[in-house]
């Protein structure tokens, strides 16, 4: 992946918050596995301080907003 390819946090949009890093993961690993690339913020804080990771609303889901229909899509396939 080039520098040119590689989305800028304009680019980005979060789909999901989540309280708990390891579903955080769990949930990026099925959109990813669909070819959806997915970035999470707070993942790391939520480790080091989770006080702050919580008071930001936890770990947020991020995809491209042209991935983004398609992966709410996804997520809600999965509720079901």
């Amino acid at each position: 992946m080039s520098k040119k390819d590689k989305p800028t946090t304009e680019d980005l949009v979060t789909i999901a918050s989540f309280f708990n890093p390891v579903e955080a993961q769990i949930v990026k690993g099925m959109l990813e596995s669909e070819g959806i690339d997915c970035f999470l913020a707070n993942d790391v804080v939520f480790t080091v301080n989770p006080g702050y990771a919580l008071a930001d609303g936890g770990v947020h889901l991020r995809v491209r907003e042209s991935d983004a229909v398609r992966a709410r899509e996804l997520l809600s396939e999965e509720e079901e």
